[in-house]
């Protein structure tokens, strides 16, 4: 299952940088981040 939720979690981050290229360093780092927490909620939630 965590193997599922990492792989999500990349192509999350790869169609963001590929949707977003202009974006500044920093709106990476949230994105990552707040993909992360959005399994964090998930899990919270069950």
């Amino acid at each position: 299952m965590d193997k599922v939720k990492y792989l999500v979690w990349l192509l999350g981050i790869i169609l963001w940088n590929y949707s977003a290229p202009d974006a500044k360093p920093i709106y990476d780092v949230g994105m990552a981040i707040l993909l992360k927490h959005m399994f964090d909620f998930s899990r919270i939630l069950q």
